[in-house]
C-alpha cells in the first residue's frame, strides 16, 4: 500500500509539473495575419500556417495542433493549417495546443494586390546548435496577397541551419543566409550563425543609421539600415517607431511618408536600449490623386527570345504616386520587368501595368511566336506542254512555325501563271521561274518551269505480233511490237525473255528476233517506256 502511494506521488506531482508547463507555454501562429485573393488569375488562394509553442524562451513544434476557422464559408483550414480562401470576408484561424491557443487573422478579397518589398523583423541571429528561433516577414503594402506558390524560404547551406516559413533550427557550426523570397522578385535575408557551445554574450554598447535626416514626397518611401556596435554584439535585435505616424510611418527600417511635416525615426537595440534617430521631413502638396493609366502598345507580336518596351503613362500628368507594378498572366509564354516584355514560349500573354494610387490599371495583348526560317518548294523543276498545269507544294521551315502564309510570283507570265495555291498552268512556250515567298521573314526558293510546244500524247497501250510461235532449236523468227495510239510521243519499248535456256530475244525498236534454243516453253516479253504496258509472245521449242 505505501508502494502504490508512491508512485501515486509521483504521477500527481508529473502531471502538476506538466500542467503548470502547459499553462505557462504560450502557442504562437505565423504568420499571425494573411491576405487572401479569389482573383485565380494570380493566385491560388492557399496559405500554409504553423502552430509554435513558446516556453522558458525556447522555441518547438508541437506534436499535435487543432485548428479551426470561424468562417469556413469565407476561410477554411485543414488540419495541417493550410487556409484555403473560399469567399471575401474575414475569418478568424484557431490554432489550439494543450489548452493554450493562438490566432490569425484571414482577409480574403476578390481582388490581388501585389508586393512591393518585404522585411525581416531580424538581419543577424547567433544559435547553438539544437537551438531554433523565429524569422517573421512583413510585406508592403500591408495587405499584399501572398499564397502558398509566391513565397518561399530557403537556407544557403541546410549543414548549418533549414528553415520551415521561417521557423529556423540550428544544424552546425557555420554561417549561412537564410533568405524569404516572393513571387514577384523581392526578397530579404538574415545571417545565421551557428556555434557548438553558447557563445560569450557581448553586449550592445551603441547603434546608428545609415541618414539622420531624410527628406520624401508625400507617397513615398524610402529605407533605412541600423548598424548594431559592435559589429559582434551578441544580441542585434532591434524595433522602430515613429513619433508622428500622421507624418510618416516605420515597418522593419521602411519608411512611407504620408502627410507634410516632420517626424522623428527612432532606431532602438533590444539589448541596453540604445537608440539612433533619423529626422524625417515630409514634403509636397496636397495629393493628387491617379485617375488612371494608359500603355503606349495595345498589341505585341514577338519571336521566341524576343522582347519590346511598354511605357505607361499615369493619369494626370501632375498625380503625386505615379508608382505602378506590371505583371503578366502567363510567365512562360511572357514575363515583364518595369515594362520590358520578354518572349519565353509560343502563346498568349496579357501584360497587366497597375498603378499604386487607385489600382487602376491598363493591359497589353502579347503573342509569341515561332519564326519560319526557311521555305523549300516542290517540285524543283517541271515541264509542262501548252495548256498543261500541276501544283506546287510549298514547305515551311520549322514545321511548328505560326505563320505559314506565303506568296507565289511567276517571273514571266505570258509563260507560265500560278495561282495562290500554287496551281501553276502552261501559257506559252519558253522557261519561267516561279517563286514562293514566305510572309513571315521574306524567305524564298524557286521552281524552274519548261513549257513546250505541244502537248505530250502518252501510251494507252501495246500489241505484239505474233502472239505465239513454235520453233526449232536453231530457227529465228521476228516479232513486231504495235505502241497505241500511233500518234503517241514515246513509243521506245524493251523486249525480255523468261527463259534464256529456251529462247533468246534480240531488240531493234518496235521490232525483234527471237532465237530458239532448246526444248521447252518461254514467253518473250515487250514493255513500253511510257506507262509500262506489255505484250506476250509464246514460244515453244518442241522435242527434236
Amino acid at each position: 500500500m505505501r508502494r502504490f502511494l508512491s508512485v501515486l506521488s509521483v504521477i500527481l506531482l508529473a502531471m502538476f509539473i506538466y500542467g503548470s508547463a502547459a499553462l505557462a507555454a504560450e502557442v504562437i501562429i505565423t504568420p499571425d495575419t494573411v491576405y487572401l485573393s479569389l482573383e485565380s488569375a494570380h493566385s491560388y488562394g492557399t496559405r500554409d500556417l504553423m502552430a509554435i509553442v513558446s516556453y522558458d524562451n525556447k522555441l518547438t513544434l508541437p506534436g499535435s495542433v487543432s485548428w479551426i476557422s470561424s468562417a469556413p464559408s469565407i476561410a477554411s483550414v485543414n488540419t495541417s493549417g493550410r487556409v484555403t480562401a473560399v469567399g471575401a470576408g474575414t475569418a478568424t484561424i484557431t490554432a489550439t495546443v494543450g489548452g493554450e491557443s493562438a490566432t490569425c487573422n484571414v482577409i480574403v478579397s476578390s481582388t490581388y494586390t501585389f508586393t512591393e518589398r518585404v522585411t525581416l523583423d531580424k538581419t543577424n541571429i547567433n544559435l547553438v546548435m539544437g537551438d531554433t528561433d523565429l524569422l517573421r516577414a512583413t510585406f508592403s503594402p500591408s495587405n499584399a496577397t501572398i499564397d502558398n506558390l509566391q513565397l518561399v524560404w530557403r537556407t544557403g547551406n541546410p549543414d548549418v541551419a533549414t528553415v520551415n516559413k521561417g521557423f529556423v533550427t540550428a544544424i552546425g557550426a557555420g554561417t549561412t543566409t537564410i533568405t524569404v523570397e516572393e513571387f514577384y522578385g523581392v526578397s530579404a535575408s538574415c545571417t545565421i550563425t551557428v556555434s557548438t557551445s553558447p557563445l560569450p554574450t557581448v553586449s550592445v554598447t551603441g547603434v546608428s543609421l545609415n541618414r539622420s535626416a531624410m527628406t520624401l514626397s508625400v507617397g513615398s518611401s524610402d529605407m533605412l539600415t541600423e548598424t548594431v556596435l559592435p559589429a559582434n554584439a551578441t544580441n542585434k535585435n532591434v524595433s522602430w517607431r515613429s513619433n508622428n505616424d500622421a507624418v510618416a510611418t516605420i515597418i522593419n527600417g521602411l519608411v512611407t511618408a504620408h502627410t507634410p511635416g516632420m517626424a522623428t525615426i527612432t532606431v532602438e537595440t533590444q539589448d541596453g536600449n540604445h537608440t539612433a534617430d533619423c529626422i524625417v521631413t515630409v514634403t509636397g502638396t496636397p495629393a493628387v490623386n491617379v485617375t488612371g493609366v494608359i500603355l503606349d502598345k495595345s498589341t505585341i507580336t514577338l519571336p521566341i527570345g524576343g522582347s519590346d518596351t511598354l511605357t505607361e503613362t499615369v493619369l494626370p500628368a501632375n498625380a503625386t504616386n505615379k508608382n505602378v507594378t506590371w505583371r503578366s498572366d502567363s510567365q512562360f509564354v511572357a514575363s515583364v520587368v518595369n515594362g520590358v516584355v520578354m518572349a519565353h514560349t509560343p502563346g498568349t500573354a496579357t501584360i497587366t501595368v497597375e498603378t499604386q494610387d487607385g489600382r487602376f490599371t491598363a493591359d497589353c495583348f502579347v503573342t509569341v511566336t515561332v519564326p519560319v526560317t526557311g521555305v523549300r518548294v516542290s517540285p524543283t523543276s517541271l515541264e509542262l506542254a501548252i495548256g498543261g498545269s500541276d501544283v506546287l507544294l510549298a514547305t515551311i521551315e520549322p514545321f511548328n512555325a505560326t505563320n505559314d502564309s506565303v506568296t507565289w510570283i511567276s517571273s514571266n507570265t505570258s509563260v507560265v501563271t500560278v495561282t495562290s495555291g500554287g496551281l501553276v498552268t502552261a501559257r506559252g512556250v519558253g522557261t519561267a521561274t516561279i517563286t514562293v515567298e514566305t510572309v513571315d521573314g521574306q524567305h524564298t526558293d524557286t521552281c524552274s518551269i519548261s513549257v513546250t510546244n505541244t502537248e505530250t500524247i502518252p501510251v494507252t497501250g501495246v500489241t505484239v505480233t505474233p502472239t505465239s510461235v513454235t520453233l526449232i532449236a536453231g530457227e529465228t523468227r521476228q516479232l513486231t511490237a504495235t505502241v497505241e495510239p500511233a500518234s503517241a510521243d514515246n513509243k521506245s519499248v524493251t523486249w525480255s525473255t523468261s527463259d534464256r535456256e529456251v529462247a533468246t530475244v534480240t531488240a531493234s525498236g518496235l521490232t525483234a528476233v527471237v532465237t530458239a534454243n532448246n526444248a521447252g516453253t518461254a514467253t518473250i516479253t515487250v514493255e513500253t517506256e511510257d506507262g509500262t504496258h506489255t505484250a506476250l509472245c509464246v514460244v515453244t521449242v518442241p522435242v527434236v
